[in-house]
């Protein structure tokens, strides 16, 4: 199970790196600045973090299967759409929808990953999970400018297909885990809250100005790239 929660987890991130490398064109056929650009990253990066406890909370109450599963194919069949926006509202609401996809996976995920993992070989086995989704992140800006080069941004659609031919098959190869009726509920937001406060709070604010800056390095990268006369192959 946990290399099937892996395998969703690089197809998630495969898709979710697809924005930062195609951001020069999509600028020159929408007319954007640099300062609009960002801040669509910024929509779509928002998108992907803020519901993340909301989709956790959800996933803990109601089972994880339907998250993990949902969240990479709505992330891969939005964000393979967005060479066919046919302007920045647009281009705006597949980000927004394609981040939503990407926040409702990640914690139902990595709690599918780690509950498979309890007792022996648990760093193995979740490091397989860490390892899918940091290997999709990798490669999926090499195999999206491959296939614009070919299909050019209006056929870019066609790079749905696998996500929609992956979670057909994890619907039979991930297990239900709908929650038991007697197990005990999940405690309320407020009370997770309160746990950030002490070391658990300065770990969050640690990877929140990481993710930040990763998010602010990717982002900008193409961009002055490409004005410097760089193709997006390099």
């Amino acid at each position: 199970m946990v290399l099937a929660v892996g395998v969703a987890h690089f197809i998630n991130d495969a898709y979710s790196s697809f924005l930062s490398p195609l951001l020069p064109r999509l600028m020159d056929r929408l007319g954007m600045s640099i300062a609009l650009a960002t801040i669509l990253a910024m929509t779509w990066s928002l998108a992907g973090s803020l519901i993340q406890p909301a989709a956790g909370y959800l996933a803990d109450r109601y089972g994880r299967k339907f998250f993990v599963i949902g969240g990479p194919l709505i992330s891969g069949v939005f964000l393979s759409l967005i060479g066919l926006a046919p302007s920045v509202a647009v281009l705006a609401a597949i980000l927004i929808a394609g981040g939503i996809g990407s926040a409702a996976f990640h914690p139902p995920g990595a709690a599918m990953s780690g509950g498979a993992a309890e007792g022996k070989g648990s760093g193995l086995r979740m490091s397989i999970f860490a390892f899918g989704g940091l290997l999709g992140f990798a490669v999926g800006p090499l195999i999206v400018v491959a296939l614009v080069a070919v299909v050019g941004l209006s056929g870019m659609w066609v790079a749905m297909l696998p996500a929609i031919a992956v979670c057909s098959v994890l619907v039979f190869v991930l297990p239900s885990d709908r929650p038991h009726p007697d197990a005990p509920k999940p405690p309320p937001p407020l009370e997770v809250l309160r746990a950030l406060r002490g070391p658990l709070g300065a770990i969050f604010v640690i990877g929140a100005l990481s993710g930040f800056l990763q998010r602010l390095f990717l982002t900008l990268s193409p961009i002055i790239s490409f004005q410097d006369g760089v193709s997006e192959a390099t």
